[in-house]
């Protein structure tokens, strides 16, 4: 019991244990203890310093300790526990008092803690419902609650002006009608009464929808909070790195700079490879392609971690499409670069032999670069394609020779 009634309150006593205290420690005894305190409630009153103007009016009650246990209560200084009245008994001496009572004091004791553990659960429950009450933002979300099913995930949020509800509603209407897409709007799916709309809705987008639908239009971009959403809406995307935000254009306007540089779709737009309603729904559709790519690549990973020992990332993030990730041309090999730079060392003037000479060069790397063009083999292949790119004094094969000056008739 001394471990279990360290935090438990004297309060915690029932009507029996201070009966039983009471018809024990109000008897006054002739003998004192070692120490020279008194034997009975008197000797306790003096352990937890209670004023000696308090001692004479508890002396003047018939019940000395009922009126000490109700001064105890009333002071907030002295927080005296269970333990601490069964170690004030043994100071005194009062043992018999302390294996009397023993049993009821555990009850007590036991009956306390039960009744606490009870709030403290229900504390916590309400606690949870508190929670789960605020995740609860639409009117699908407080259906699959009452039916103990997870909160429902939409496709896309839909953001529009008042002026544009008509267009937002037969798209709705379509993308959940016709390709089986589930959407959010503000005006149909949230709850009455959530606090702080824009604070709602920009949790709706990030943690709740795949996608934010944009009806641009000039009466959207005359409001402040939508281009605020639009904002925060760049922003998720950025910090997810995922396409978050699907630019439609309904009216002729200027873009705002969040989607003036994305690829927007536009609905006043015609042709035979334009279709507003299938680019529209693939926009809006997240594969299923994507996300067992990523399941497997997750399952590879672990399993080459698992083989070497060290632990692999087991998320993967978008691609960054940085410069220094594309392929690099291969090199060419040394016979090139020798033949490149003995080259362009002698490289002599005039049009005419510039050109000779780029030919020539041009010849000497595609045979370096050609299968099977070792000069060293010996077949009748490779000397004929040697002769035919051996340069002549920067002159091509079949000149004559114009430094002879020709005979002149006497």
């Amino acid at each position: 019991m001394e471990n279990s009634s360290v935090n438990v309150p004297f309060l915690a006593l029932s009507v029996e244990a201070r009966t039983m205290l009471s018809t024990m420690l109000n008897p006054l005894k002739v003998l004192p203890t070692e120490t020279n305190l008194p034997r009975d409630w008197r000797g306790i009153a003096e352990l937890i310093d209670v004023p000696s103007e308090k001692m004479g009016l508890f002396e003047s009650k018939p019940d000395p300790f009922k009126e000490l246990l109700s001064f105890l209560s009333e002071s907030n200084e002295r927080n005296i526990s269970i333990a601490d009245l069964t170690a004030f008994l043994a100071v005194i001496d009062r043992f018999d008092i302390i294996d009397d009572a023993t049993p009821v004091l555990e009850r007590d004791v036991d009956e306390y803690v039960r009744k606490i553990n009870q709030l403290n659960l229900e504390k916590n429950v309400q606690t949870m419902d508190t929670i789960q009450d605020s995740s609860i933002l639409t009117f699908e979300d407080s259906h699959r609650a009452q039916n103990n099913l997870p909160l429902c995930r939409y496709d896309a949020f839909i953001l529009y002006s008042e002026e544009d509800a008509s267009f937002a509603s037969s798209i709705i209407e379509r993308m959940e009608g016709e390709y089986k897409l589930k959407l959010c709007s503000k005006d149909r799916d949230l709850l009455p009464g959530l606090k702080f709309e824009h604070e709602v809705i920009g949790k709706m987008i990030e943690e709740r929808c795949n996608r934010l639908l944009v009806i641009l239009s000039p009466s959207f971009l005359e409001s402040n909070a939508n281009q605020f959403l639009v904002s925060y809406a760049q922003a998720v995307a950025l910090d997810t790195r995922c396409r978050k935000i699907i630019p439609c254009v309904y009216k002729k306007c200027e873009l705002p700079p969040s989607v003036r540089y994305s690829f927007c779709i536009d609905y006043n737009r015609s042709g035979k490879l334009w279709n507003f309603w299938e680019k529209l729904s693939q926009s809006l559709t997240i594969t299923s392609q994507c996300k067992d790519s990523n399941a497997s690549l997750h399952a590879v990973t672990s399993t080459l971690g698992a083989r070497n020992g060290t632990d692999l990332p087991t998320s993967v993030s978008s691609p960054s499409f940085e410069w220094w990730d594309s392929e690099k041309p291969s090199k060419p090999s040394l016979p090139e670069y020798l033949d490149l730079s003995t080259s362009k060392a002698n490289i002599p003037t005039g049009s005419q032999q510039f050109d000779d000479h780029v030919d020539t060069v041009s010849l000497h790397s595609q045979a370096n670069l050609l299968p099977n063009s070792n000069k060293n083999n010996g077949s009748k292949s490779s000397k004929w394609l040697s002769k035919i790119m051996s340069p002549i004094s920067g002159k091509k094969r079949g000149d004559k020779d114009k430094s002879k000056q020709k005979p002149v008739a006497e």
